[in-house]
């Protein structure tokens, strides 16, 4: 049991970094886009295909490709997976002049359209006005709501009326800057490095909680999920093993072991992603959730010894935990309404991580700290449910 709950803080704690190669100035790449050319074939939007040839123009048909690569690494889903949830069949002979199955999934989507005459025009060039578009219609596939949002671009054309609406949103993430002097040139065209850049850029809107009305990306959201499944299914487990029933133990093995590298993907996904308030409570909740019914299984078939002594350190652990989560959602109800304070707030967050360390390893050994433990779940358990 001590070796599944130090795997699940090791992993929880601390997702790994994946290695990648680098380009840099020398590989024909600007020096302004190394950065974040580099950061976006580490985040697997990119294909080996367009990592060359950097100032020249970027084609139709390669944008739709990373926008598609982008939509399936912010839901950490294939695009079947997405349009068949989303209830969206593909028609691949909606264009004539191509077979690449990425510019299906895009147009299926809703975030890219033909030029006219049943054709996609593949190879021809982007301009700055239509990679906009794309970004904001991907962000309504996402799920984020980009009404409302204006620019104060005064180059936007009668030819280029159609973009004017959809600019605001991609403009106010950061996403798309103007050129200078309350323009955005529309027509100009793209190079493969400023669009591989905007994508990258995209890619860190769309999976941040900030852009979403619940504050909770579908990344992290899935994230969690992964976790909330790997707690369940390891208690499970555990009660089985403990239990004596073997080859039902054997048998959850084997979904255990499914879940630790699916669960260390996802966490990977979001390794040093900047978490919400409410994406940290929603960490928090999984975390005491998942540990409390690994500990209760612990107690119900582990079988502490009678006695009636409780340690102090034991007894101090179990209070600090209830009042540390009592304080969290405090600070989380004030920062919500604007009057907390967010350091204070990052505070506890930082406490809990060792606090949860502290509470999981710290054992019950008599009948006294077992009850002591459950009461205190309990607790947790009533505390969670009353603030959602």
């Amino acid at each position: 049991m001590k070796k599944i709950l130090s795997f699940i803080l090791a992993v929880l704690l601390s997702a790994g970094i994946l290695a990648t190669g680098a380009f840099a100035a020398g590989d024909g790449i600007s020096s302004w886009a190394e950065k974040e050319v580099n950061a976006a074939s580490a985040a697997g939007i990119v294909p080996d295909s367009l990592m060359k040839n950097f100032t020249s123009p970027v084609t139709r048909g390669q944008v739709a490709g990373m926008f598609v690569r982008l939509i399936e690494k912010s839901y950490d889903q294939p695009m079947q997976d997405i349009l068949a949830a989303k209830g969206v069949s593909v028609n691949e002979g909606v264009f004539s002049d191509t077979t690449d199955i990425n510019v299906f999934y895009a147009n299926a989507l809703g975030i890219i359209n033909g030029t006219g005459q049943g054709k996609f025009s593949p190879d021809g060039t982007l301009k700055r006005a239509q990679i906009a578009a794309i970004i904001n219609r991907a962000a309504k596939v996402m799920g984020i709501a980009t009404e409302g949002y204006t620019h104060e671009f005064t180059d936007i054309t009668e030819n280029y009326s159609w973009a004017d609406p959809e600019l605001g949103w991609p403009v106010h993430a950061g996403v798309i800057n103007g050129v200078g002097n309350n323009r955005f040139s529309p027509g100009g065209d793209l190079t493969t490095e400023q669009a591989i850049v905007i994508t990258y850029r995209a890619l860190r809107a769309l999976t941040e909680g900030r852009s979403y009305a619940d504050g909770i990306s579908p990344l992290f959201r899935g994230a969690m999920d992964v976790c909330d499944r790997y707690f369940k299914a390891a208690a499970e487990y555990h009660e089985a093993l403990l239990s004596g029933e073997t080859e039902k133990a054997a048998e959850l093995e084997k979904s255990v072991d499914a879940l630790i590298s699916l669960m260390d993907a996802r966490l990977t996904t979001i390794d040093g992603y900047m978490m919400t308030s409410d994406e940290e409570t929603m960490y928090i909740e999984t975390t005491i959730l998942g540990i409390a019914a690994l500990r209760e299984s612990e107690i119900k078939f582990g079988g502490p010894s009678d006695g009636s002594e409780i340690r102090e350190d034991f007894k101090q652990t179990m209070e600090d935990y209830v009042t540390m989560l009592e304080g969290y959602y405090d600070y989380f109800d004030s920062v919500r309404d604007g009057s907390g304070d967010t350091a204070k707030f990052s505070e506890y967050f930082g406490i809990f991580g060792v606090l949860n360390s502290q509470f999981s390893t710290l054992k019950p050994q008599t009948k006294a700290e077992a009850d002591l433990n459950l009461e205190t779940l309990t607790k947790i358990r009533t505390m969670i449910e009353e603030h959602n």
